[in-house]
């Protein structure tokens, strides 16, 4: 099974995301195992994510093998122009039901060519990147720092509840109940750091450097993004720490602690803030498609 380029570009991001969710819960394990030893819960959690991250990779290997078994007869060109195609329509806003039947589609239509002897010239032209980039703006798709916002959002709405579990996972032998675990400011900000700002910015990396199949790019850019984003919070500690006169207030911030869900207050916001977020990223396709029309 020989992957193409795309395929190759597609697999370095993911192996360089998944590289920092270990590399994370290696910092928190350590973190636990220095504050008197990591417990079953902490190692159950640790597994979990690894185990998932493991996945993610394979499943860019498994999946293909899968299709290629299972889906409908085609030539080598045509199944590697669909899984180009395919490479950059995985970058977009389009919903995972959305991509599923387009790719169905699409390999209905490969394989009716690839059997009337038709070209992949023939069917899509030469660049099947402006292919995949018309399929995304007919379904009014295109990315754009908004929607990826959106999705960094999103994903910190998950992140605070994995940390709830995590610090449980932490305190399961004491007192504290699921939702009365406090949690520690200073992980807040680095988790929001994360998802507001190097995830936006590495989708955008992902999106550019797949379309460009240019595995260089998302390495570069992912190691950079992280690299400052992680840089400017360890500073930020750092001026803390070192109680420089006028930024006391940022220690004192830091080194608090505040109980998140334990009022239904809180359970309102997360999901408020994730509908809104969803809202505005549907928002956004339904504007883009209204301009295709009004052309």
């Amino acid at each position: 099974m020989k992957l193409n380029h795309k395929t190759k570009t597609l697999m370095v991001s993911v192996l360089i995301m998944m590289g920092v969710l270990v590399a994370m819960v290696g910092v928190m394990l350590l973190k636990a195992k220095e504050s008197g030893g990591i417990d079953a819960g902490e190692a159950v959690i640790a597994g979990i994510i690894i185990a998932m991250a493991v996945f993610s990779v394979l499943s860019v290997l498994i999946f293909r093998r899968f299709r290629e078994r299972h889906g409908p007869e085609m030539d080598g060109s045509f199944r590697n122009t669909l899984e180009d195609i395919m490479a950059v329509i995985g970058t977009s806003n389009i919903s995972a039901v959305e991509k599923r039947q387009i790719r169905e589609d699409l390999m209905d239509l490969f394989s009716e060519a690839s059997v009337d002897g038709r070209t992949v010239l023939d069917l899509i032209g030469e660049n099947p990147d402006q292919f995949a980039a018309d399929i995304i703006e007919a379904h009014g798709a295109r990315n754009n720092i908004w929607t990826y916002l959106l999705s960094g959002v999103q994903f910190f709405m998950f992140y605070l509840l994995f940390i709830q579990l995590y610090t449980y996972a932490q305190h399961v032998d004491e007192m504290h109940g699921f939702f009365a675990v406090p949690l520690d400011i200073s992980t807040i900000i680095l988790f929001a750091a994360v998802s507001l700002i190097a995830i936006p910015l590495m989708m955008w990396i992902k999106h550019t450097g797949i379309r460009k199949s240019s595995p260089y790019m998302i390495a570069i850019g992912f190691v950079l993004i992280i690299a400052a984003v992680f840089g400017l919070v360890i500073g930020v500690y750092a001026l803390a720490d070192k109680g420089v006169t006028g930024w006391g207030w940022l220690q004192d911030v830091l080194n608090k602690e505040v109980v998140l869900f334990n009022n239904i207050w809180t359970w309102a916001a997360v999901i408020i803030v994730f509908g809104l977020s969803l809202f505005f990223k549907r928002r956004i396709r339904k504007h883009a498609l209204n301009r295709i029309l009004e052309k």
